[in-house]
């Protein structure tokens, strides 16, 4: 048997310019991707790290690391944590009473109701978003006493969602106190207690 040295296909070796524009098309969506990525993990980071801080009570330690991952991703439970965070942050500086900072209290109160109107609106019945409605105006009745009354008007609409939550008819019942109706914060503390007797 005579051996033969195979011939190689010119057309096998040639690479054409579709192909080599396919391959730099998946390189840059790869490249695309992994950026992506990346940047979910840093807001991710900076989320749990304010998140952290706002458990421990360091508002303003947790304040830049919410702002910056509401920056590089708009989810609505990191825009949930920010609002707390300013309505807190706002709180802090406004009983600091310096005079310069009463316009930066001013926007980090708005920026924080914004916020969660907005959460609010778009997620009518979640009813972790109205709790935090409620914490926020709560939390922002100590710059002005007007707050309470939206406050109560906002446990009211989570009370609806959740009729038998004992926490929010607690805060029902508190609200109806600070807004001077004693009479229904009796009765709603006392419908509570029928739910959560250590209460």
């Amino acid at each position: 048997v005579k051996y033969t040295k195979p011939t190689q296909n010119p057309k096998l070796m040639y690479i054409s310019y579709g192909q080599w524009l396919g391959v730099a098309a998946l390189g840059v969506t790869a490249f695309i991707l992994i950026i992506v990525l990346i940047r979910f993990w840093v807001a991710d980071t900076k989320y749990a790290l304010g998140f952290n801080y706002n458990q421990a009570g360091e508002f303003q330690t947790a304040y830049p690391l919410l702002q910056d991952a509401v920056k590089m991703r708009e989810e609505p439970v990191f825009l949930n944590e920010m609002a707390v965070n300013d309505a807190y942050v706002a709180t802090s500086l406004a009983s600091q009473g310096a005079s310069e900072s009463a316009t930066l209290v001013q926007s980090i109160a708005q920026q924080a109701l914004e916020t969660t109107d907005k959460l609010t609106k778009d997620y009518p019945r979640n009813v972790v978003f109205w709790k935090t409605k409620v914490r926020v105006l709560y939390t922002l009745a100590r710059i002005d006493h007007r707050f309470y009354t939206l406050a109560l008007q906002a446990i009211q609409a989570t009370s609806q969602l959740a009729p038998t939550d004992a926490s929010i008819l607690y805060n029902l019942g508190v609200l109806y106190g600070q807004t001077g109706e004693s009479k229904k914060a009796i009765e709603v503390l006392e419908k509570t207690i029928s739910y959560r007797p250590h209460y």
